[in-house]
């Protein structure tokens, strides 16, 4: 049976009605619905970082970049829209990152806590920036600032997708 209402002459009488709300309590967790009746808020979503389980052990099926310089992008596989992106696509889903080159001497595959920022040199450095975030993981270096503004994010988007030792450095230092 239907929701019953007053009547407009407020002594005791209710009738049948369908009543449509302008507002919901939202502090009960109630909101408007699309037929115009208060329902009961849906659990909210989980956040895609939350959800989603880095599997290192698992090779990626393509990659994408857009080189630091910002003369070639290369997005067959996943989509990049920034110098110095890149991305690398998963059976399960998609990583997207950062790339920067700098005078600043790494380790290959070795994360650090600190900041790096593009100033130009020739050691290239990765970070992954979606669905989770990660440390700084130092890739090698190049002849010159110029080869490795050409080459490093096409590095970073490669080593993620197919070498396991670097996928797990940036998968592993993932905050």
């Amino acid at each position: 049976m239907g929701a019953r209402c007053e009547t407009k002459k407020g002594n005791g009488d209710n009738v049948p009605c369908n009543c449509k709300a302008t507002a919901c309590d939202n502090n009960k967790n109630f909101e408007l619905g699309s037929n115009g009746l208060c329902v009961k808020r849906a659990a909210e979503e989980k956040e895609e970082s939350e959800l989603t389980t880095l599997d290192v052990s698992v090779n990626g099926t393509g990659y994408g970049y857009y080189d630091i310089d910002g003369d070639y992008k290369e997005e067959s596989n996943c989509s990049v829209s920034t110098a110095g992106e890149w991305c690398a696509v998963f059976p399960k889903y998609m990583v997207k990152g950062k790339a920067v080159c700098n005078s600043t001497t790494g380790t290959y595959a070795v994360a650090i806590s600190s900041e790096q920022r593009q100033l130009g040199g020739e050691r290239c450095w990765c970070k992954m920036i979606k669905p989770k975030e990660s440390s700084w993981v130092y890739v090698g270096w190049y002849d010159d600032s110029a080869k490795c503004a050409n080459s490093c994010a096409y590095g970073c988007a490669k080593f993620v997708t197919n070498h396991i030792d670097f996928r797990r450095s940036v998968f592993g230092s993932a905050k």
